[in-house]
């Protein structure tokens, strides 16, 4: 592969795994400050932040565990 290209794939796969938490609390904070009404969007975008926040957690804690534990 040419070295842009794998540049290219660097720079993404950092901005990914950096960019992807700063937007997910920027969303939560959004969603806090404004007035919820109860629509189906709106039930909808808590319940996607919800997962979104819950995959995030998993994989922290995954992280730490298998510093800890060492997976198989």
């Amino acid at each position: 592969m040419r070295k842009s290209v794998e540049f290219i794939f660097v720079i993404l796969f950092a901005f990914s795994y950096l960019a992807s938490p700063v937007f997910l609390f920027w969303g939560w904070v959004r969603w806090l400050k404004q007035p919820k009404p109860r629509t189906i969007t709106s039930l909808l975008s808590l319940s996607g932040f919800v997962f979104a926040s819950a995959s995030g957690l998993l994989a922290v804690l995954s992280i730490a565990f298998a510093q800890v534990h060492r997976f198989g």
